[in-house]
């Protein structure tokens, strides 16, 4: 008998025990506390560990980092602090009250670009959608769950577009926050996919997902496909390896991920 096998029957056999709502919701509550401890649903800020793993890789002198979907800058901050002064940070933040925040507290950074557009997989123009100025939920798709009843327009771009434009070659890592549109953002990228030329990609997954209808099943096949690992992210900054795909990975509680050679 396997350990999956005789959990499932102890739980068959302590079941009775459960039958009441308060004892569902205390039952829950251990659930998610055990989850934290494996960095699921914990991904909505880094801490100072996770931020160390993400950025132990990154060479030590002129990295390149992107932050895409950087809101008023609080990965920009974490990066200037790892990076060295010969390294460059190019920052995206599309919504413009954000944008304007963003260069009030960064615009002054001669290794900082700051970029008020948004990145996807064609270029051209779209909508964000948020529930109030400055939101960090802000997407481009609207969540309406969330009250997102306002909206702007927003210019796009494919990251393969921006790096041929101002002739980067490579990216050592890259970092997405863009409320469900990872995928988007590297279907954008496939050129600089092809040659490994992002060398980490630090992104979440969870509830933004449902409304984007994007599976982990997804990203995973996108970036394993091009011979990349992933991990997902401890709260201490340690890495768990996801050997491979399984269908109890798609916990749609916002977890970071963190996808390296």
């Amino acid at each position: 008998m396997t350990i999956r096998t005789a959990g499932i029957s102890l739980a068959r056999f302590m079941a009775p025990l459960f039958r009441s709502r308060a004892a569902q919701a205390s039952a829950e509550n251990v659930v998610r506390f055990f989850e934290a401890l494996q960095g699921i649903g914990t991904g909505a800020r880094f801490s100072s560990r996770e931020l160390n793993s993400a950025f132990a890789g990154v060479p030590a002198s002129q990295a390149v980092v992107f932050d895409v979907g950087a809101h008023t800058g609080q990965f920009l901050q974490a990066a200037l602090k790892r990076t060295s002064t010969d390294s460059m940070i190019h920052a995206f933040e599309p919504a413009n009250l954000s944008y304007r925040q963003l260069s009030k507290n960064f615009g002054h950074q001669g290794r900082v670009r700051l970029n008020r557009i948004a990145l996807s997989r064609e270029s051209g123009s779209g909508v964000l959608f948020y529930d109030e100025p400055d939101s960090q939920l802000a997407s481009l798709t609207a969540r309406a769950r969330f009250g997102q009843a306002k909206s702007e327009g927003v210019r796009l771009e494919t990251l393969d577009d921006y790096c041929a434009g101002n002739e980067i070659t490579q990216i050592d890592l890259l970092k997405l926050d863009v409320e469900g549109h990872e995928l988007e953002v590297l279907e954008g990228a496939a050129e600089l996919l092809s040659r490994d030329a992002i060398r980490r990609i630090l992104f979440e997954f969870g509830g933004c997902n449902i409304d984007t209808r994007v599976f982990f099943r997804d990203l995973y096949d996108l970036l394993a496909g091009k011979g990349m690992r992933i991990y997902r992210v401890m709260p201490t900054g340690k890495l768990l390896a996801i050997e491979k795909y399984d269908e109890s990975l798609e916990r749609f509680r916002t977890t970071n991920y963190l996808a390296t050679f």
